[in-house]
């Protein structure tokens, strides 16, 4: 079996502005732009376990290898923009776009097989709210988050080890519906969220006993229950 687990600490800072303008009553238009973050602090450490068993022998062993290393993350820049129309406690329409700018950083600084390329990338939003009542909204949504990774790939390093070229790639898309009452002072929403996604990922054969590194590609099904209340004064 192997047993491999990473984590890391990262510290960065990044500016954003926008602008909204309502030409007419009920219709807003806006757009926003967030930097690129600047790293300013990152630390991380990996452990890594490997163990064997020979039935015909009763013979076990394991390894294990730790590191600690400096680490780097990096948000990249994004432009959005995005439309409203909406009546209070009536009728609500939304839409929004967002375009990820490429990027792409060595998450152990210094090592380039931990490069990784960030792609531009599209996504969308948009939803409707309609006032059942002026106590109970319903809220339908549809949003899209795509990957900006590559798809990940086996490759062979120069000391001849084969690994992963980078994180998992999930492209997703979802739906939301939602319920809602609101009374002077309380705001209270049910609902559900469900998400399918397109994953292309890598992996170690460990059945055989080989150990060899494949990749692979499936379909990920999710859904949330969301409860949601606040009180304003």
């Amino acid at each position: 079996s192997v047993f491999n687990t990473e984590e890391s600490q990262n510290v960065g800072v990044l500016g954003s502005f926008g602008l909204r303008v309502e030409p007419v009553d009920h219709l807003t238009f806006g757009l926003a732009f967030r930097t690129p973050s600047v790293q300013a602090y990152g630390k991380g450490k990996s452990f890594v376990q490997l163990a064997t068993a020979d039935r015909a022998s009763t013979t076990a062993a394991a390894r294990t290898e730790s590191q600690n290393a400096d680490t780097r993350r990096i948000i990249p820049g994004q432009f959005n923009l995005g439309a409203a129309y909406s009546r209070p406690r009536s009728l609500g329409v939304s839409a929004d776009v967002s375009f990820h700018l490429p990027d792409g950083y060595e998450e152990l600084p210094g090592d380039p097989s931990t490069r990784q390329n960030l792609n531009f990338v599209v996504n969308a939003r948009a939803g409707i709210e309609w006032w059942i009542s002026p106590q109970y909204p319903l809220r339908l949504g549809f949003f899209t988050d795509l990957s900006a990774h590559d798809t990940p790939t086996i490759v062979t390093d120069s000391m001849g080890n084969a690994g992963p070229s980078g994180r998992d790639r999930y492209d997703s898309g979802g739906l939301t519906l939602s319920f809602g009452k609101t009374t002077e002072h309380t705001s209270t929403t049910l609902g559900l969220v469900g998400t399918l996604s397109f994953v292309q990922s890598t992996g170690t054969d460990v059945l055989s006993g080989a150990y060899g590194q494949f990749e692979t590609t499936g379909r990920q099904y999710r859904v949330f229950l969301v409860f949601a209340s606040a009180y304003s004064f």
